[in-house]
């Protein structure tokens, strides 16, 4: 360190010069404990409000740096004039303050937030008016609202901690150096804790509340060490009454008041090592249904929609394959998908993964009825893992491997859309094995839904491509070898008698309906994913296209998405007969399940026709349709699926529509 040439004046430091001892660096080690813990609290309860994307990671980063910058920036030239240690102290323990008040202030005002986000955004340029402006508008206010103030204070410690461990000259290395080695043990210590102990067995209001009780009580008791006797009674007093406050007085249950003010009616909340899990009961589609949220992402409900596509995901597979006997499913969600898979007899084991033990509970509890008790079928193991990871520690060979995740746009869940998770899926298959993936057609864009569709391609060539529901929930299902599926054997699985009990209720009520969702077949598919890039895992691109994210406004209506028929237009366009998938045992037979195929058929293309005149801009692809139109209903009166659609109001929308348009596109 450098000697102040003769003459400089010294700095100017109010009150006596204290060593800094054992209590000064336990504060600063608890600091760390306190800095990264709460962080994580944080990001928990912000992702309950804002999508679980990179974007919204980045933006709770980017305001807690953006706080202890400006609050170091506030104290540089006031660490000089006062005591540091004391200074230290005091601020530390309104860092606990802070985190109260911020808890409190979240309670009250993140409802608020989003409106206050579009008042902004209607004040920026108009080029900064696309969703994912809004959407970074939305992020950084909510987090500003949490976090922006304790994260200021935060940054006030470091330069009055900076002043007390550089005290003596002599000594200024080894002293701050040690110091900041305990606060990196800190840093280290607190994510720890809080993540994988506090948050698992406490619940993200009480973990707030832990980190600011040591704050508290680090700034309490190192300012106890700088006062005289007589106050520290005072400083002890004061910091219990701010305890008791914030132990008995704390807002309601920050997860339960952020779960009701999403909508609906809130059955369960609860919180686990993976984030938080909540069951609310919700009007979708004209029906009451429940309804399964992660965070704030809606990862399935009971509802007609999701009946179907679940079922079907799991029921398509187990069908085409000539003898499934071990199968597995990842990501469990309500266990519909399971529960499709073990209603066929011939599969004596299926393992389960799920990631998030309080899934596992609400699916048992609160979707029984959904799922057929599945979860007690003694031929069911639940795994308690990440699907990926049990995979590529697992030994085990598998016939069926069938998984719904969630969107791949989710932080972290492109893993499970990679080529190299398609890899460890071929290489767990037997021969003969296959592997059914959820395509959510409703959340991506045209380029990237074929680069999703490329991946699978690329591991699994004779992959075929089948619509679940309304073109807006896909399967793709790839296979590592085999040959025609007979159609007979398929008829023969089909008419099992659980099998059926779950297909009849959503639509699907004979094989003909079965493959009238049949889509691509694997030359359709080649040329529907001709030079789309793979999604790999050191180039994921999901989750980090900005396009993607202009395509999903909040707040929007499904039904009138134009990307998404836009997608669908696009993957008729390379349409592939079913019959080439099946083997007859004569010329005789294949004709004659051509005539039954064709009016059911005929019945789905309508469906899909209707939606589209729906939904479509009349100025996007001009020149796609006819001026045909018969509803479905009409060839198929008693098929629940096209009944949902005429409650509705699907049909007569679009013979609206038509009319108005004079006939014809």
């Amino acid at each position: 360190v450098a000697t102040p040439p003769a003459g400089a004046a010294a700095p100017a430091v109010v009150g006596p010069a204290r060593p800094v001892g054992a209590t000064m660096r336990t504060a600063f080690l608890l600091a760390g404990v306190v800095g990264l813990g709460v962080e994580v609290a944080w990001t928990r309860l912000l992702m309950m409000n804002l999508d679980s994307t990179a974007q919204s990671f980045a933006a709770v980063v980017a305001v807690c740096l953006v706080g202890i910058g400006l609050g170091s920036a506030a104290t540089a030239r006031l660490a000089d004039r006062v005591e540091p240690v004391r200074a230290y102290a005091v601020t530390t323990a309104l860092v606990g303050v802070a985190l109260l008040a911020s808890a409190g202030l979240w309670a009250a005002w993140a409802p608020r937030s989003g409106d206050a986000a579009r008042w902004v955004l209607g004040h920026l340029p108009a080029a900064m008016g696309g969703n994912t402006a809004f959407r970074l508008v939305v992020a950084l206010f909510q987090c500003a609202l949490l976090v922006l103030g304790p994260t200021f204070l935060m940054g006030c410690t470091f330069p009055f901690a900076g002043r007390a461990f550089a005290r003596d000259p002599a000594e200024v290395g080894r002293r701050l150096g040690a110091a900041v080695t305990l606060n990196t043990l800190g840093c280290t210590v607190g994510p720890l804790l809080c993540g994988f102990w506090w948050l698992p067995a406490f619940g993200v209001q009480a973990s707030l509340a832990l980190c600011a009780s040591l704050a508290l009580v680090a700034g309490a008791g190192l300012l106890a060490t700088t006062t005289r006797p007589a106050a520290r009674a005072a400083v002890a007093v004061a910091a219990v009454a701010v305890l008791a406050v914030a132990w008995t007085r704390a807002p309601g249950s920050l997860v339960a008041g952020t779960e009701q003010r999403a909508g609906g009616r809130l059955l369960h909340a609860e919180e686990d090592v993976c984030g938080s899990v909540a069951v609310l009961e919700v009007e979708t589609g004209g029906e009451r249904c429940r309804q399964l949220k992660v965070g704030t992402t809606s990862m399935i409900t009971d509802a007609l929609a999701c009946r179907r596509y679940t079922r079907l995901l799991g029921h398509l597979p187990a069908l085409l394959h000539p003898a499934p006997r071990d199968a597995l499913v990842i990501c469990l969600g309500s266990g519909m998908t399971l529960s499709a898979v073990a209603a066929h007899p011939d599969v004596a084991t299926i393992d389960c993964v799920e990631l998030s033990p309080a899934v596992v509970r609400a699916a048992r509890r609160f979707f029984g009825d959904a799922n057929g008790a599945v979860l007690d079928d003694p031929r069911v193991r639940v795994v308690v893992n990440d699907g990926r990871t049990h995979l590529l520690h697992g030994r085990k060979a598998y016939d069926l491997i069938a998984l719904e995740p969630p969107p791949p746009y989710d932080d972290g869940v492109a893993s499970l859309y990679a080529r190299e998770f398609y890899e460890l899926c071929h290489a767990r298959l037997r021969p003969g094995g296959m592997v059914a993936q959820w395509i959510p057609y409703h959340c991506a864009t045209l380029p990237q839904l074929r680069s999703l569709l490329a991946t699978v391609r690329a591991v699994f060539p004779d992959a075929t491509l089948w619509e679940l529901f309304d073109g807006r929930e896909y399967a793709v299902i790839g296979r590592r070898d085999g040959g025609p599926v007979p159609l007979e054997r398929l008829a023969a699985r089909f008419a099992e008698p659980r099998v059926r009990a779950q297909l009849e209720p959503v639509g699907i009520r004979h094989v003909e309906d079965l493959l009238a969702c049949h889509v691509l077949g694997p030359e359709g598919l080649a040329a529907f994913t001709d030079g789309a890039p793979l999604v790999t895992d050191d180039r994921p691109g999901i989750g980090y296209d900005l396009e993607a994210r202009d395509a999903m406004p909040l707040g929007f209506s499904w039904a009138f998405q134009a990307d998404l028929q836009a997608a669908g237009l696009a993957t008729a366009a390379h349409a592939t007969p079913v019959a080439r998938l099946l083997a007859f045992p004569d010329a005789a037979a294949e004709t004659a399940f051509a005539a039954r195929l064709a009016p059911v058929h005929e019945a789905a293309e309508m469906h899909r026709l209707a939606l589209r005149l729906c939904t479509l801009r009349a100025a996007k692809h001009p020149s796609v349709f006819a001026a045909r139109f018969t509803s479905p209903v009409a060839l198929d009166p008693t098929n629940p699926y096209f009944r949902y659609a005429e409650r509705r109001g699907v049909y007569a929308r679009a013979r609206m529509r038509r009319e108005r348009e004079g006939g014809g596109w």
